[in-house]
């Protein structure tokens, strides 16, 4: 059957795209090794055999190549798409850290961290003075919380992010590397199939003719008919050695295709898009700030036991039955006991024996939830009523523990009074992410590696800058 025959019979198969590619290439390569012509004269011999072999060896390693190529290319997009995302998220944590500042509202506590450092402590009169600023922080978070604050903090950040937003519209995509033999090595007829790759990028375009014929007159193979008089041995490497110059000359090819596609978008800045709106959060109060205040004035009225506490008997008595303190870290003769007395077999995980927070004295149902506030009140109240005898008492520990317990309580239905719902604030954000993408699109499709990692390095310089 002729070339027209078989591009007829193709098409009536329905073969497109890259089964009719691979059938093109198969016939090109037919033609280029001598495949057809040997066709009725050598069907069930070995030479066929072994000419069927080459070719589609040929075939799969030039393919081969261009997936390659196309895996590059999708990645590097990948890549400038997760640099631009990164930049929006770590954007958004810094104008939302921003605006809880300029807004007044407290952020989070951290008592966990807050009581593993008061742990820490050596000195009574500083441990006293640390828990006093413990309390005004809790009391100055009470006092700024309100629907309206928490509002106003996502408002505030979303306008930040929309200022930034125009400060990378001004970041300009860099000069591209200059491939290898880019001027002389790929030759003129190589850098004109590359000019002219499909879509005009150097994303994936299709695997099309101007390839297969660089790869076609790579290969200058003679005819096998020429070819017959050569040893086999010597034929098998003629042909290998012809077809890894043929798929050389596709990669620079292809190399050439990048430049090109990343030359034209050099200078470039990203286009202008159209910023998300914000419609804002929804809060909530969940805890009535009238009961938060009775609990911290009860709270207050225990410090001034527990006060009188530790100055009386000493750090002994600043944290109840709760183990060790005045250094987080065990003491030398702590961590000796433990090395000669725990099971070798054992994974001891974190050598720092200082909990992650304030435990939970007195509060027997903390593991399923624990007081509530009412409750949390009343408790208070009674132990406040209890009369404090000094360290002579049945169990000086007490004073302590009823005093964490509330700080405990306190700091945490502090912390949840205002119930933010913040899914509208991550959609925003992920919309916020994908117009970026998305308007970047025609760059992240034609950038190179160099021009990759001179954007990230120019986004790393707009976060560093402080008074952005």
């Amino acid at each position: 059957m002729g070339g027209e025959d078989e591009v007829r019979g193709e098409a009536a198969l329905g073969l497109t795209g890259a089964d009719a590619l691979e059938a093109a290439l198969n016939r090109a390569l037919g033609a280029t090794f001598g495949a057809d012509a040997a066709l009725e004269a050598s069907r069930r011999s070995q030479g066929f055999d072994e000419q069927q072999q080459r070719d589609a060896d040929a075939a799969r390693k030039l393919l081969r190549e261009w997936r390659r190529h196309e895996e590059r290319c999708d990645l590097r997009r990948r890549l400038v798409e997760g640099a631009l995302g990164e930049w929006v998220r770590r954007n958004e944590a810094r104008c939302v850290r921003r605006a809880y500042q300029q807004v007044g509202v407290v952020p989070s506590l951290q008592m966990d961290r807050r009581y593993k450092a008061l742990r820490s402590m050596s000195s009574c009169d500083l441990l006293l003075k640390r828990v006093e600023q413990t309390i005004g922080a809790i009391e100055a978070k009470i006092a700024s919380d309100s629907c309206e604050r928490y509002a106003a903090v996502f408002d505030s950040a979303a306008r930040a992010l929309q200022q930034q937003l125009a400060r990378v519209r001004e970041v300009e995509v860099g000069q591209p590397c200059v491939p290898e033999g880019a001027d002389a090595g790929a030759g003129a007829g190589v850098a004109a199939a590359g000019a002219g790759g499909a879509s005009g990028t150097g994303g994936t375009g299709g695997l099309d003719d101007r390839l297969v014929g660089v790869f076609r007159d790579a290969l200058g193979l003679p005819q096998v008919d020429v070819l017959g008089g050569v040893e086999r041995e010597s034929q098998q490497d003629l042909v290998a050695n012809r077809i890894d110059v043929a798929v050389a000359a596709v990669r620079a090819c292809l190399d050439e295709r990048v430049y090109q596609a990343a030359q034209g978008v050099a200078g470039r800045r990203m286009p202008a898009f159209d910023v998300p709106a914000f419609g804002g959060v929804r809060c909530v109060r969940v805890v009535d700030v009238a009961q938060l205040s009775e609990l911290l004035l009860q709270v207050k009225a225990s410090y001034a036991t527990y006060a009188k506490s530790v100055r009386q008997g000493g750090l002994f008595c600043a944290f109840g039955s709760d183990g060790e303190y005045g250094e987080a870290a065990p003491s030398a003769f702590s961590a000796f006991f433990r090395a000669v007395c725990s099971d070798p077999d054992e994974d001891e995980g974190d050598d720092d024996d200082c909990p992650e927070g304030i435990p939970d004295f007195v509060d027997e149902e903390a593991k399923r939830g624990g007081d509530d506030i009412a409750r949390a009140i009343e408790r208070m109240k009674t132990f406040n009523a209890q009369r404090y005898g000094g360290v002579l008492d049945d169990d000086p520990a007490l004073p302590a523990e009823h005093f964490w317990y509330g700080v405990k309580k306190l700091s945490s239905f502090a912390e949840q009074a205002i119930q933010v719902d913040e899914r509208a604030w991550d959609s925003y954000i992920d919309r916020v992410e994908y117009a970026v993408c998305e308007a970047a699109k025609p760059l992240s499709e034609a950038m190179d590696d160099e021009q990759l990692a001179q954007l990230e390095e120019a986004l790393g310089a707009l976060l560093a800058d402080d008074n952005a």
